[in-house]
């Protein structure tokens, strides 16, 4: 196959494409950090003070009910993991899904009327995008796909792959794409 080089017009949308990302990684770490920071030292301090009141108050009648039982080493390990619980339910909860990276991605395309962004795969978000796509009358611009067999002829008609993700480290699909010399932008994750 032939390679073919992308024009000024495609060359700037990758480029636009590609700062989006950039900024949505930061905002996202920013936030995120932000977020956890705060929850893991909320639950920290719930820790603490349930610890301290149960624990090392005379008064309690949670000491005596200790006193009295051999298994107070399992109520201390299940504070501690409720408070552990705590601390992170929040941080997996604050994370924000990929879909507003649909929407910046949309505008972009909106700007670029003869570029096309094809969505593969399914998922929990796919409604929500389906329903965005048809109230901003993007339904020429942004195709979702579905499920697709051979990727391999998806890697040779595309320009650009974009794979957004939390934590994969290594994707095939990844490795595929880059085996055809497509571009790529993907998320700084540990891996890719």
């Amino acid at each position: 196959m032939t390679e073919k080089k992308p024009d000024e017009k495609t060359s700037k949308l990758i480029f636009d494409i590609a700062y989006k990302e950039l900024e949505f990684e930061r905002n996202r770490a920013t936030n995120l950090e932000t977020k956890a920071l705060r929850y893991i030292t909320l639950g920290g301090i719930l820790f603490s003070i349930l610890t301290t009141y149960f624990l090392f108050s005379s008064a309690s009648e949670f000491m005596d009910m200790i006193s009295k039982s051999f298994n107070w080493y399992k109520l201390l390990f299940l504070i501690s993991y409720i408070s552990f619980i705590i601390s992170w339910i929040p941080l997996v909860v604050c994370m924000r899904t990929y879909t507003s990276r649909t929407f910046d991605i949309a505008k972009l395309i909106n700007e670029y009327k003869n570029d096309k962004l094809l969505i593969f795969g399914k998922g929990p978000e796919q409604k929500f995008i389906s329903n965005f796509i048809i109230k901003n009358k993007l339904t020429k611009n942004i195709i979702l796909k579905g499920f697709e067999q051979k990727k391999e002829r998806i890697y040779y008609n595309i320009d650009v792959l974009i794979h957004p993700t939390f934590g994969e480290g290594c994707p095939n699909t990844i490795l595929e794409s880059s085996l055809t010399k497509t571009f790529i932008i993907a998320s700084n994750v540990s891996g890719i």
